[in-house]
């Protein structure tokens, strides 16, 4: 707690809520790339993976960053849960069972906004993703349709994000509000990822 209270003194100067919430979570991001990195998208079976641990997170976050994109951002969030199971039925995967608590949606304002820069900034590395290894998988089943790495509307969303930030003025309570949300959504997904390759080895 010492530590973001150092952080949130330095983020009191007039720095935009992307660039403070990128610093104060880089750590967790780099962290959470190579646990993903696992999952190897050169194999059908890494990229069914790839999708259990998505849809997983999907399931938890969906409610409310739809909910503030509409909102708050006036865009449209794609519904990613079905785009993943579309994504893993077509890839012959199943969705895995786990235990789990959605994101409320009663989240004040500036923890839905940590969770949403999670979100919709992962949709630029899932789309250097798709540029990378659709053609790999798709070598192997020509058909896939690979819809949650080829989409794009979540990167519209992700620059009308990008302009909230610059318009809005955040007070220093409501900056640490989404640093600490947006921290407890890369843990979602790092947790996710655990769940699936967990049930993965457990087979």
């Amino acid at each position: 707690m010492d530590a973001l209270k150092s952080q949130i003194e330095i983020f009191d100067r007039n720095i935009e809520l992307r660039r403070t919430l990128q610093t104060a979570t880089v750590e967790l991001h780099n962290k959470l790339d190579r646990q993903f990195e696992e999952f190897d998208l050169t194999l059908l079976t890494g990229y069914r993976l790839f999708l259990q641990a998505h849809l997983l997170s999907a399931l938890q976050y969906q409610d409310l960053v739809s909910g503030f994109c509409a909102d708050v951002l006036g865009c449209s969030l794609p519904d990613y849960p079905a785009i993943l199971r579309a994504d893993l039925n077509d890839a012959g995967g199943n969705e895995i069972e786990v235990e789990f608590k959605p994101v409320p949606r009663t989240a004040a304002r500036y923890e839905q906004a940590g969770v949403t820069y999670v979100i919709l900034g992962s949709r630029l590395g899932t789309a250097h993703l798709h540029k990378q290894f659709a053609s790999k998988l798709r070598a192997q089943v020509p058909s896939l349709a690979l819809g949650f790495m080829s989409e794009r509307k979540g990167i519209e969303c992700w620059r009308a994000f990008l302009r909230w930030c610059n318009t809005e003025v955040q007070s220093r309570s409501a900056r640490e509000e989404a640093i600490i949300s947006a921290r407890d959504t890369f843990s979602i997904f790092s947790e996710s990822a655990r769940q699936v390759q967990l049930a993965y080895q457990a087979r």
